[in-house]
């Protein structure tokens, strides 16, 4: 049970830093558009 939310913990942080470096590219593509 432990490990099973040591593997969830881990999943979210890596979809966290995948989603804040997705979105720190997209900041210069948005400004460019607007």
């Amino acid at each position: 049970m432990l490990f099973e939310f040591y593997v969830i913990v881990f999943l979210l942080q890596d979809l966290q830093q995948e989603l804040s470096a997705k979105f720190v590219i997209s900041i210069p593509i948005i400004s460019q558009v607007c």
